[in-house]
């Protein structure tokens, strides 16, 4: 991945079929998104569209998945692709996101990604769980930190932060202090509350 983020496609290539035993699984599914992301932005159409379609199955009901199907089938002109890809997006659209979506990324940090929709909104995030003795925690929006937040002991924390329309985001919280934290649903919101 990390030669893929700096835009070296021949390395990243080289890399995989060195791999070649283990590149069929579920654990290069990133791969092949974020090089379809990068064959979009050289303008190989058809590539992207093969490494999207080789990702794994559960990659398939992800949002950055349809986004990058439906940029796809508009640079290479399928109106049919183009209106699969829009439903498919819009139909993961959702006004909240459930505490189930969230996945650990090591002991103390969660994320979570999902599509907003075409409207710009706010998310209030809530915690399931949180140290008993309290605690801190950083939050983090598309890869940039947002803010750092001390928890109370046994308080709910409700963190409204505004998200931009348009686009995939990923949402990240990660423990300082005191313990895991256990994120819970996010609402997505018109207005802040």
């Amino acid at each position: 991945l990390a030669a893929l983020a700096a835009g070296d496609l021949p390395s990243a290539e080289l890399i995989a079929r060195r791999a070649q035993a283990d590149r069929w699984t579920a654990e290069w599914s990133p791969y092949r998104i974020a090089r379809a992301r990068l064959l979009l932005e050289r303008g190989e159409i058809q590539e992207a569209q093969t490494s999207l379609h080789e990702s794994e199955a559960s990659w398939r009901r992800r949002p950055t998945y349809w986004q990058l199907q439906l940029e796809a089938a508009r640079r290479g002109g399928d109106q049919g692709e183009v209106r699969r890809a829009a439903t498919e997006l819009g139909a993961l659209e959702a006004d909240s996101v459930t505490a189930a979506s969230w996945r650990a990324d090591g002991p103390h940090r969660q994320q979570v990604t999902w599509w907003g929709g075409e409207r710009d909104h706010w998310i209030e995030v809530e915690l399931s769980s949180q140290p008993p003795g309290g605690g801190a925690i950083e939050v983090s929006l598309d890869g940039e930190p947002v803010d750092r937040w001390a928890l109370p002991a046994a308080s709910p924390l409700r963190v409204p932060l505004p998200v931009a329309a348009g686009e995939v985001h990923l949402l990240e919280i990660r423990s300082l202090a005191g313990g895991p934290v256990v994120p819970g649903r996010i609402r997505l919101l018109t207005t802040p509350d």
